[in-house]
């Protein structure tokens, strides 16, 4: 059993990683990046955005393998997928405000409306 959790947590370690790492490679080139500005943002160099993608994706990941798995987790995920999906679709909205965000900067009350409907959907 001790075995199955280290694995399936050693697979999620392994999703963020290459999901980081890719998004990392993919900002730039369509100008998903922060750049220092010399007033408010002090950074050295020009920052990649976008790392909630990797991070829902990851987590999607763990938690689908985790399903698939024949272990106690597994079994969990599989029982418990009606209260999970919507969990996922919420995520998936701020994962998208966080974006569009990103992207091109949103005012409060978009992203508090983006966020209500995330909580009203989990």
């Amino acid at each position: 059993m001790l075995v199955s959790h280290f694995g399936l947590l050693a697979m999620a370690f392994v999703a963020a990683v290459v999901m980081t790492v890719i998004v990392r490679g993919i900002a730039p080139r369509i100008g998903l990046v922060d750049a220092p500005d010399d007033h408010r943002k002090i950074h050295g160099q020009a920052t990649p955005l976008g790392g909630g993608v990797a991070v829902l994706v990851a987590t999607g990941v763990a938690v689908c393998l985790m399903g698939l798995a024949p272990s106690v987790w597994g079994e969990t995920v599989r029982q418990h997928l009606a209260q999970l999906l919507p969990l996922g679709l919420a995520a998936a909205v701020l994962c998208a405000v966080g974006l569009v965000d990103d992207f091109k900067a949103i005012r409060a009350r978009q992203k508090f409306l983006g966020q209500l409907l995330a909580c009203l959907i989990a």
